[in-house]
C-alpha cells in the first residue's frame, strides 16, 4: 500500500527515517530532522501527506498530547502507520521491559507514559479517533497497524504534488 512516489512524514524518527525520502519530524533538533516541531501542532497544511508514520511515539505522550497528536495525523493525512510496544505479551511486560528499563534503558524511566495492548490501540483508533484499521501486525514485541485516517472522506487520487508540499528544511522553534 505504501508506494514507492507516497509523500510520507515520519513523526519521532529521531536519527533514522522510515524511508529516504520521507520528511522527518521531531522535538529534538539534535537528531537534526527536516522539520523540528511538535506531533500535537504539524506545522503542514490539511491533507499535505500521503502517509503519516509514528514509529514507537504514542506510548511517550500523555492522554491530551496523544489526543492532539492524533487530530493532527487524520488532518495532515488520510493514512496513519503506528507501532508501540505490546503491552499484551507477557515476555515483553515481565522480563523485556524490566531488564531494559533497569541497565541500558534507565535514561528512559519514566519516558513510556501509557502501554497499550490489541484492544486498548484498537479502541483508541477506531472509536475515539473514528479511524479504520487496515492492516494489522500483533508481535509478541509490538503492534502495528495502517490506518485509513479518515475513513468516511472520499480518497484522493493524487495530489498537487507542489501546492501541498511543506517547505522542506524550515526550522521550526521547537516546542517545549
Amino acid at each position: 500500500m505504501l508506494t514507492p512516489d507516497a509523500f510520507v512524514l515520519d513523526i519521532g524518527s529521531r536519527s533514522e527515517k522510515v524511508r529516504p525520502d520521507a520528511i522527518s519530524l521531531d522535538l529534538d533538533q539534535r537528531c537534526r530532522p527536516d522539520v523540528c516541531a511538535s506531533a500535537e501542532y504539524l506545522p503542514f497544511r490539511t491533507g499535505s501527506f500521503d502517509f503519516v508514520s509514528m514509529l514507537e511515539v504514542i506510548e511517550h505522550l500523555g492522554n491530551e498530547e496523544l489526543n492532539r497528536a492524533l487530530l493532527e495525523c487524520k488532518r495532515v493525512s488520510d493514512y496513519l502507520i503506528v507501532s508501540t510496544p505490546n503491552c499484551d505479551s507477557k515476555l515483553w511486560s515481565w522480563v523485556i521491559w524490566p531488564l531494559w528499563s533497569h541497565t541500558v534503558g534507565r535514561e528512559w524511566i519514566g519516558a513510556h507514559k501509557q502501554f497499550f495492548g490489541k484492544a486498548s490501540l484498537q479502541e483508541l483508533l477506531e472509536k475515539h479517533f473514528g479511524m479504520k484499521i487496515v492492516e494489522k501486525n500483533y508481535s509478541r514485541w509490538n503492534l502495528l497497524v495502517l490506518v485509513m485516517a479518515n475513513p468516511k472522506l472520499p480518497r484522493l487520487e493524487s495530489r498537487d504534488r507542489v501546492e501541498n508540499r511543506p517547505q522542506i528544511g524550515h526550522a521550526y522553534p521547537q516546542v517545549t
